[in-house]
């Protein structure tokens, strides 16, 4: 199919929009405080706005249910709305208004089997809440604004992300709300998430400009930090059938190998002196006494070894692709050598993209929806989106076996 556009109608910017296949239709919500319906109309090779709902207020989030035909809208106030489209997506009424939060919702989604709407916000909680009557089930609270949700329906484990860069494990147990575990690798806010519930795999992407993928179904606590991206990562989309993840900034694709070989990058060694040469570091002041020599001696650590080391002792810089190292960073003098060509092999393929800010795949479907710096909202088949992704695939023999299923969390 050609790519489908939708640009023009919100006068504000696209904060979100969800695109359902089998009407044809854009649901989108924009700076204007509008939430908007969009018919795709063969005869003019368009879409065509058939809702133009006004909203009291700036929305930030949005999810929708196809099934029932049920948008509910966050805003910057906290509040929740609650939609529902008649048939024919020509009408839209307001089913509710949730007071869920006390700052801005920044994610929403809705278990329709239990009729729970999970929500997080810029009031450093997570909240659940009945749709039936608006009433609060449970509310989780941390030392940070919540950024995302991710959540699996079947185990009712929910991760959450934050803007420290933290990731909160919760699950749903008897009608409870309980804590599991926080996962910490990221630096910056979490701005995607994606869970993989066949092979115990959570991925998660942040303005820290990583990509990490966590073990969940190991239980051993293992994590894979992927690096690649110059800017902030805003999108991931798992490819099942390739075992390959698609990780996206504003201005670059990059296409992860999940089947390779990889490994954990080493811990990061601490000490008063270069564990190389012994020269002391700029703080250790009494070493440097002793010695009747001081020099502004910084810390510096060798990405493939985690040793604390001199400037002079770590002069060059080299890929390790096998811990997700895709761009050159500091060697020390003794690792250097060991790296061999085939250890930079890269395992991971990239290409240039047109400013996108969003990119979501469409559920049961081989298409994906973008959106654009421009405010345009296009829908694409994923291959003609990573049509730039060229470089060949990795070879079988760089393979693994395929995580067996596991539970969510421990």
């Amino acid at each position: 199919m050609a790519a489908l556009r939708f640009s023009g109608y919100h006068t504000g910017s696209v904060v979100a929009a969800r695109y359902q296949p089998s009407i044809g239709c854009i649901i989108s919500i924009g700076e204007d405080k509008m939430l908007m319906c969009s018919l795709w109309r063969k005869d003019s090779n368009s879409f065509w706005p058939s809702v133009a709902q006004p909203l009291p207020g700036i929305p930030t989030a949005l999810e929708y249910d196809e099934s029932s035909r049920r948008a509910f809208v966050g805003l910057d106030s906290g509040s929740i709305l609650d939609f529902a489209f008649t048939e024919d997506y020509n009408t839209v009424q307001t089913n509710r208004t949730i007071p869920a939060h006390g700052g801005r919702v920044t994610s929403i989604v809705f278990d329709r089997e239990r009729e729970l709407l999970l929500s997080a916000s810029r009031d450093k909680s997570f909240a659940l809440h009945n749709v039936l009557n608006g009433a609060l089930v449970a509310r989780h609270k941390v030392d940070a604004w919540m950024s995302l949700i991710q959540y699996d329906a079947a185990t009712q484990n929910i991760f959450v992300g934050d803007y420290r860069g933290n990731i909160h494990a919760l699950r749903i147990a008897d009608g409870l709300l309980k804590a599991v575990n926080v996962l910490t690798g990221h630096t910056g806010c979490i701005r995607s998430l994606v869970w993989v519930p066949a092979a115990g795999f959570l991925f998660s992407g942040s303005a820290d400009k990583t990509v990490v993928a966590w073990d969940i179904g190991g239980h051993k606590g293992v994590m894979y930090e992927l690096c690649r991206h110059t800017s902030a990562v805003h999108s991931l989309v798992y490819l099942a059938d390739r075992r390959e993840l698609v990780s996206v900034e504003e201005t670059l694709i990059v296409v992860w190998s999940m089947a390779a070989d990889r490994g954990e990058a080493p811990d990061w060694e601490e000490s008063d002196t270069c564990q190389l040469c012994q020269q002391p570091f700029m703080w250790n002041l009494s070493e440097m006494w002793q010695r009747r020599k001081f020099a502004i001696n910084r810390q510096h650590h060798c990405r493939a070894c985690g040793k604390a080391v001199c400037d002079a002792c770590s002069p060059s810089t080299a890929t390790l692709p096998r811990i997700g190292l895709e761009l050159p960073v500091r060697m020390c003098r003794e690792c250097v050598p060991t790296i061999t060509p085939e250890m930079k092999t890269p395992l991971c393929r990239t290409s240039p993209v047109t400013k996108v800010t969003q990119v979501l795949p469409v559920p049961a479907s081989d298409l994906v929806l973008t959106i654009l710096a421009d405010n345009s909202v296009n829908v694409l088949k994923l291959d003609e989106f990573l049509g730039g992704v060229t470089a060949a695939r990795v070879d079988d023999s760089a393979r693994r076996s395929a995580p067996a299923p596991a539970a969510a969390v421990a």
